[in-house]
């Protein structure tokens, strides 16, 4: 199971049950998992206030606590895991149409992708070292990038590397939490051999925790596209060196439509997981 999948898991196991007033068990606890072995058959619906207008992408914090983007609202919207309640973490003073969002594994500092304005927004917790955050500092900042983004989808590995699925620039950007460098991992120019049918259209992006493998849904082409890692960056929490080119992980015959990796409806579902 990819990284983000294991983090999405263990964390709405925790939200919906805590929601649902029902101790999690032992063996789901966020100290000792990040996976669930069975869902409920029942999702619970998790209201938020004002109501949630168009969902676009969400993350979880290691207290459970639920970031929701709302593109139509132009906020990003926290959903207490506990006590079921929301507040708005950064609204239309900032935000014009945000689209991705993605947390931080070592202080929950949140990322915002905005496709109006090109940016990505970088909102840091005011404690650090922390998987969840109790008070944001009020003021954005914008991370630097050399040309225009359309960042669709965002991921935060544990070396706190900022990746990018830059839509409309057909790109899987990489940005180094140490020296600001931007990369290409993924486009159509390493995609030897294995072009996709249309333009590659990088719709999420997630990171395998364990073997640092970069995943890719393409929207485009109703695909996942992977990029292994050759070689583990001098901590062994990311990737120094991928593999040349990425491969294809799917055909439309076994996934039909590839959009998010961290899906959500309308309004909020968390399923409890019963094992």
């Amino acid at each position: 199971m990819r990284r983000r999948d294991l983090q999405i898991a263990g964390a709405l196991v925790v939200a919906a049950t805590a929601v649902e007033g029902a101790a999690p068990t032992a063996a789901i606890t966020p100290a000792n998992s990040v996976k669930c072995s069975q869902y409920a058959s029942t999702p619970t619906i998790v209201q938020t206030s004002p109501a949630l207008a168009m969902p676009q992408d969400l993350a979880i914090d290691g207290n459970g606590d639920v970031f929701v983007v709302d593109s139509i609202r132009k906020a990003v919207v926290r959903v207490d895991g506990q006590f079921k309640n929301s507040s708005v973490v950064l609204g239309p003073a900032i935000l014009q149409v945000p689209v991705g969002v993605a947390l931080s594994p070592n202080h929950a500092d949140l990322y915002i992708g905005d496709e109006n304005t090109s940016t990505v927004w970088h909102l840091p917790c005011q404690t650090r070292g922390n998987t969840y955050c109790k008070e944001y500092h009020k003021t954005p900042l914008n991370v630097s990038f050399d040309d225009t983004v359309h960042p669709m989808g965002l991921q935060v590995d544990a070396d706190e590397h900022l990746y990018v699925a830059d839509y409309r620039g057909n790109r899987v950007l990489k940005r180094n939490a140490n020296t600001g460098e931007i990369s290409v991992l993924l486009s159509a120019k390493n995609m030897v051999g294995d072009l996709p049918a249309n333009p590659f259209g990088p719709y999420d992006v997630t990171v395998d925790a364990s073997t640092h493998e970069v995943l890719v849904t393409d929207s485009n082409n109703d695909d996942i596209w992977s990029l292994k890692c050759m070689q583990p960056s001098t901590t062994g929490l990311s990737c120094e060196v991928y593999v040349p080119a990425p491969h294809s992980c799917c055909t439309p015959a076994h996934f039909s439509l590839s959009l998010s990796m961290k899906v959500i409806t309308r309004p909020l579902v968390l399923p409890r997981c019963t094992k």
